[in-house]
């Protein structure tokens, strides 16, 4: 529902801009999060991580006027 939501505000090409750097930024921060926990000796394997506050960042990335850039980031024009 969430990506359906994104798609209706940033429209088509928008969409998929903001899912793959949603996804990007929860990579970045899973990799922080874990080296992290590492560090503090209180790793666990199956730690959940919302993945809803992510898809919004790429999404308000999009839609405040980030398209130009994290399209010619990603090689889209």
């Amino acid at each position: 529902m969430l990506g359906g939501l994104i798609g209706l505000i940033v429209g088509w090409p928008g969409v998929i801009i903001a899912v793959i750097t949603g996804v990007l930024v929860a990579g970045l921060f899973s990799i922080a999060y874990v080296g992290w926990m590492l560090l503090r000796g209180k790793y666990s394997a199956f730690a959940p991580i919302p993945y809803g506050p992510f898809l919004l960042v790429g999404a308000a990335l999009v839609y405040y006027g980030g398209r130009p850039a994290l399209e010619g980031l990603l090689g889209g024009g």
